[in-house]
C-alpha cells in the first residue's frame, strides 16, 4: 500500500509520523537529514529514524536488517527515479509506505 498525505508546512507531519512510529513498532521513518531525526524525534525512537540521503540501496539495506511492515518518508527528497525503484521493490516485498510531504508550493 502506498499512501501520500499532503499536508502544508507548520501542519504537524512529524508529530504525526512519531505518533504513527509509537503505533507500530515494526515501522521505521526517513527524514531528510540526519539533523533533523536527531532534533525532532525523541530518543527513544532513534533506532527507528534513518536518513533519507544515504540513497535507495542504503534505505532498502535499512529494511531488509529489521522486521519492518511500514515505512514512513517525513518529507520524500529521493530522485524520481529512486522513489520509483523504491517503491516498488517495498511493494514486492508486502511493506507499506506512508509519505508524508508539502506539495512544491508549500500549502
Amino acid at each position: 500500500m502506498l499512501e501520500i498525505i499532503d499536508q502544508p508546512r507548520g501542519s504537524g507531519k512529524t508529530t504525526k509520523a512519531i505518533k504513527m512510529l509509537r503505533e507500530d513498532e515494526n515501522s521505521v521513518v526517513l527524514v531528510p537529514s540526519e539533523y533533523i531525526g536527531n532534533i525532532l524525534y525523541p530518543s527513544d525512537l532513534k533506532d527507528r529514524v534513518f536518513s533519507a540521503r544515504c540513497g535507495t540501496d542504503s534505505v532498502l539495506g535499512i529494511i531488509y536488517g529489521k522486521r519492518v511492515s511500514k515505512l514512513i518518508i517525513d518529507e520524500l527528497i529521493l530522485s524520481k527515479f529512486n522513489i520509483a525503484d523504491l517503491f516498488y521493490t517495498l511493494g514486492r516485498n508486502g511493506i507499506d509506505v506512508i509519505v508524508l510531504g508539502t506539495d512544491e508550493n508549500g500549502y
